[in-house]
């Protein structure tokens, strides 16, 4: 497997450094919200170039280099001292122990913070490589996935920040789409994956909403004039997502098992996200 050098990715990120400061986002409309959002509209794909470098805070300063490998598949490189959230897949190639960090594929709303004990850097190891999809998977987990999230720790000066990015990777590992990112602001300070706004009680719209689940059906009151969702079993599988398309609004689910969910709604104007806790019986 061809190693991707240090020396590759500081030569492409001064290439980068003037198209990350222009698309660098802000989250909602209050400029004390500590989450930095952007979405890259459109969603990059892997062209013209096969390099997409990730700058959470807009500095100039690469955090994290999505790449496709020479056509093999696709890989996460967490730039200097930066880490991904992952495990580890140690085998043994000509009496050499190789550790291939696997950056998790984390689901909505799963926790990124200090709390994790899984913080790698793949310079910590003999192959250099954080591996999302190399040879349809045969090396990585990011098989034919669809919104999945690399949970990111990363500097700002000397201080720590955790973030998130979000893509879809398919089976081959050859085709990839990049969505977006997000960061907080306040160092040392978690975030979840998806989210995308802090939600000041009293600046978010979301926070005015009020969710009731009777049998099979979700009623939601007071929603934002635009606003979608998605609906999670507890081990974290997307089992429904639609649009809402009035300020009171009842999903049906009729087909949906008798147990606990998480409702997540997204104000699609404001990219606030809130999450409750449904019972359905």
């Amino acid at each position: 497997m061809k190693k991707i050098t240090s020396q590759k990715f500081s030569k492409r990120l001064a290439q980068y450094g003037a198209l990350s400061v222009a698309i660098a986002g802000v989250a909602g409309a209050n400029a004390q919200d500590q989450i930095g959002y952007t979405n890259i509209d459109p969603d990059y794909s892997g062209t013209p170039d096969p390099y997409y470098v990730i700058d959470f805070d807009g500095d100039a300063f690469g955090d994290l280099v999505i790449v496709s490998n020479s056509g093999l598949g696709v890989l996460a490189f967490a730039y200097g001292s930066n880490k991904v959230l992952g495990s580890v897949y140690s085998f043994v190639y000509s009496s050499n122990t190789i550790g291939l960090v696997y950056p998790f594929a984390l689901d909505s709303g799963a926790v990124i913070s200090a709390g994790q004990n899984s913080w790698l850097n793949a310079t910590d190891f003999y192959s250099g490589n954080n591996i999302l999809n190399v040879y349809s998977c045969y090396f990585g987990v990011w098989c034919d996935v669809q919104d999945k999230f690399i949970g990111v720790q990363f500097k700002i000066g000397s201080n720590t920040h955790y973030g998130w990015a979000r893509l879809d990777v398919a089976t081959n590992g050859n085709i990839w789409t990049l969505k977006d990112f997000a960061y907080n602001k306040t160092p040392d300070a978690s975030i979840n994956a998806g989210q995308t706004t802090s939600l000041g009680i009293e600046n978010n719209e979301l926070n005015k909403i009020k969710v009731v689940a009777l049998n099979k059906s979700i009623g939601l009151y007071n929603l934002p004039e635009r606003s979608s969702y998605n609906i999670f079993s507890i081990t974290g599988k997307n089992v429904l997502k639609g649009n809402t398309s009035q300020r009171d609004y009842v999903i049906e689910v009729p087909t949906l098992a008798s147990g606990v969910y998480v409702l997540e709604l997204t104000d699609t104007n404001s990219k606030g996200v809130i999450r409750k806790k449904v019972v359905l019986q």
